[in-house]
Parts: C-alpha cells; sequence; structure tokens
C-alpha cells in the first residue's frame, strides 16, 4: 500500500498559530532585522579583540629589549642590520676595501689593512698593508666611515646586542657570524657598532 501525506495544509496552519500568537508587521520585522545585524557586529568584535590587542601590544613592545630566544630578531635572515660588539680583550678588524678614519682630530684616508683594539689597554692600532704605516692611538672613539665592508665577520661567546625591524636582542655570551656586510661602523670605548646590510646574519 502507497502512502501520500500532504504537509502542506498543516504548515500553512502552524504558520496562521505563530502569526496570531506573534502578530509581525513590516516595523517589528525592521526591529528583528536591526537587532540581528548588531548582535552579529558585537560578535565580530569580541571574536577580533584579542587578535588586535596582540597586534598593539606588540607594536607598543616593539622597542623593549628581548631575552636570549625570544620573538622579535630571528636567529638567520638578511638585510639591515645593528650590531653593538663587546668585546674584553682584544678585537681585530680588517676591512675589505679601503676606508676613511677620523680618530679626534686625525684623519687617515684610504686606509686598508689591519685594525687591533685592545679593550684592556684601551688601545687602538692601525696597520696598512700597502705601506709601512704602523699608528698607535690612546683607545677613544674611531669613526670608520660608511663605506666598511666586511666578507665575514665571527663573533665567539661576545656580549652583542642585535637589533632588527625595531627589535633588539642582547646576547651575554653569543655566537654568530656576519657575511656580506656593507655599511657604517664606530669603535667606542667599550664596543664596536657597525650599521648596514648583510647578505647572511647566523646565530649560533
Amino acid at each position: 500500500m502507497h502512502w501520500v501525506i500532504n504537509l502542506k495544509p498543516s504548515l500553512y496552519i502552524l504558520i496562521d498559530r505563530i502569526d496570531c500568537l506573534f502578530p509581525l508587521n513590516m516595523f517589528s520585522l525592521k526591529v528583528v532585522a536591526a537587532v540581528i545585524v548588531i548582535v552579529i557586529i558585537i560578535a565580530l568584535v569580541l571574536i577580533n579583540f584579542e587578535g588586535i590587542a596582540n597586534r598593539v601590544k606588540g607594536v607598543l613592545g616593539g622597542q623593549k629589549a628581548d631575552t636570549v630566544g625570544g620573538p622579535g630578531v630571528p636567529g638567520k635572515f638578511s638585510g639591515l642590520l645593528d650590531l653593538a660588539v663587546y668585546p674584553e680583550g682584544v678585537f681585530v678588524i680588517k676591512p675589505d676595501s679601503p676606508i676613511d678614519i677620523t680618530i679626534e682630530s686625525t684623519s687617515i684616508s684610504d686606509f686598508l689593512g689591519e685594525i687591533r683594539v685592545d679593550y684592556l689597554n684601551k688601545t687602538v692600532k692601525f696597520v696598512d698593508s700597502r705601506t709601512p704605516l704602523k699608528v698607535d692611538y690612546q683607545l677613544s672613539k674611531v669613526d670608520l666611515g660608511s663605506n666598511l665592508k666586511l666578507t665575514k665577520l665571527s663573533l665567539v661567546n661576545t656580549k652583542l646586542n642585535i637589533t632588527k625591524d625595531g627589535w633588539s636582542k642582547l646576547l651575554q655570551n653569543g655566537t654568530v657570524e656576519v657575511e656580506g656586510f656593507v655599511g657604517s661602523g664606530v669603535i667606542n670605548t667599550d664596543s664596536l657598532q657597525i650599521v648596514g646590510n648583510v647578505s647572511k646574519f647566523v646565530e649560533k
């Protein structure tokens, strides 16, 4: 036996009863629609509030120093680098191309050779590779110019401060390798700072 059930009359009766209990005119429909829209907007705001707050927190905290291994400065990158090195003994720099050096009121033009900085005895020595020039100074601020090029710079177990894209990371005993550096450099009485672009930076 085949049964056919028609639900349309029952559905119409149910709708009529609902309409009798909760009559809706055009004004009521607009109010209901407005309430639904407001509820949806509030829900979206609550969902995105945490993500927005995290972004604002990241922007406001961008200048704060990170601890070792914290977020911010990656362990490997290329591009702009601001690196401060705090050696405890003798530190040697060998530029790959001639540079103009300024120390106090003295200028050394077209220097190419070895710069030996003794942070214990507070002296700096310049040894030119193309001439017999050898000059010693008491350690003070030394400007290495804006055309400093270093093919490779390896630092082992050294205090470092790495700045990248507004983030800073202080390493008390860091080991890093810098390759293809081009930029500026300054020797201070307690540190060396280089700022420029690198083809490769690796923190080990």
